[in-house]
C-alpha cells in the first residue's frame, strides 16, 4: 500500500515559453503552477516465477493502482491558438480526479505484456460564469496504452495500441477532438557478437 500528499509548485517547461516546431506558440507570460495533490493506491509484485512442471510460465509480473486528486492554482494548459497552433496559458483554478491502473508481465521467458489505462476528470473551478464545471482543454478524459513483444537473445518484434479519449480544444468546450486510436510495430535484430582477432 502506498500514498502521497503534499503542496507543489512546477514551473513553466522551456517548450512552453519557448514553443516547439511551429505547433506549440510559446508564452513567455507564465507563472508556475501551484497544487494540493494526494494519490492512494497499491502495488502487487509477484515474489517468485510461476512454474508448471519445472517450467516458468509467468516469469514476471507487476501490477498497480492509484487514485488521485488535485486542486491547482494557475494551472498550465495548452488551449489553441489557430487553426494549427496551441499557446499554453495560466487557467485560474482546477480539480483535477482520476483513476490509473498499469501492469507488466513477462510469460515464458520471451513474450513481454505491459500496459496502462487512465480515467481523467479534470474541471475548471475558476468560478467564472461561462468556465466553471467545463473540462479543461487537451486533457482526455481515458487514455490506455498497449505493449506486447515476442523477444530472444538477438531481436525483438513489439505491436504498441495507444488509444486517446475524446477532449475539447477550448476552455468553452465548444470544439470536441474526437477519440483515436494510433498503432506503432517494429522487428528489430542485433547481430551476434563476432570476437575480433588480432595477430602481432
Amino acid at each position: 500500500l502506498k500514498t502521497n500528499a503534499g503542496h507543489y509548485f512546477r514551473l513553466p517547461t522551456f517548450t512552453e515559453l519557448f514553443g516547439q516546431a511551429g505547433i506549440i506558440v510559446g508564452n513567455p507570460r507564465l507563472i508556475p503552477e501551484e497544487s494540493n495533490n494526494f494519490d492512494i493506491g497499491f502495488a502487487y509484485t509477484l515474489p517468485t516465477p510461476l512454474s508448471i512442471k519445472k517450467k516458468d510460465v509467468l516469469t514476471r509480473f507487476h501490477f498497480e493502482y492509484a487514485f488521485f486528486y488535485s486542486e491547482v492554482d494557475d494551472i498550465i494548459t495548452l488551449v489553441q491558438n489557430s487553426q494549427r497552433t496551441s499557446m499554453p496559458r495560466n487557467l485560474l483554478s482546477a480539480e483535477i480526479i482520476g483513476h490509473e491502473i498499469s501492469w507488466s508481465a513477462i510469460f515464458f521467458n520471451h513474450f513481454d505484456l505491459s500496459g496502462n489505462y487512465t480515467i481523467l476528470d479534470a474541471t475548471d473551478t475558476s468560478g467564472i460564469p461561462f468556465l466553471d464545471g467545463k473540462q479543461l482543454p487537451a486533457r482526455p478524459t481515458e487514455e490506455m496504452y498497449l505493449y506486447a513483444a515476442l523477444f530472444e537473445e538477438h531481436g525483438r518484434i513489439f505491436y504498441e495500441f495507444n488509444f486517446i479519449g475524446n477532449n475539447f480544444v477550448d476552455q468553452a468546450n465548444f470544439i470536441l477532438l474526437d477519440e483515436r486510436i494510433l498503432h506503432n510495430s517494429d522487428v528489430t535484430r542485433t547481430p551476434p557478437y563476432v570476437p575480433v582477432l588480432s595477430v602481432t
